[in-house]
């Protein structure tokens, strides 16, 4: 898998871009969602959803359950109850 660096510095005219990263560690593949709004729980489910509808469901046909290993961070962290409502 590629490895990226990614910078957005803020200027005359330019918006915020946040992103969001998905990890697939079974297959070694990963996903990045970008965003205009803030790092909530509601982008960061949105994203996951996006990325299950997108590869998920078709690299794990049979799949009843999701495990997400979250990193605690802004929007996933576990005092977060935005992030835990929407999952």
């Amino acid at each position: 898998m590629a490895k990226y660096n990614i910078a957005v510095l803020p200027g005359d005219g330019v918006g915020k871009a946040l992103p969001y990263g998905i990890y697939d560690v079974a297959r070694n593949d990963g996903a990045i969602y970008v965003g205009q709004s803030s790092d909530t729980g509601e982008f960061a489910v949105d994203a996951i959803a996006r990325w299950w509808r997108e590869f998920g469901h078709e690299a794990y046909p049979d799949a009843t359950k999701l495990l997400i290993l979250a990193d605690c961070g802004g929007s996933n962290g576990n005092r977060q109850r935005l992030w835990k409502r929407q999952l």
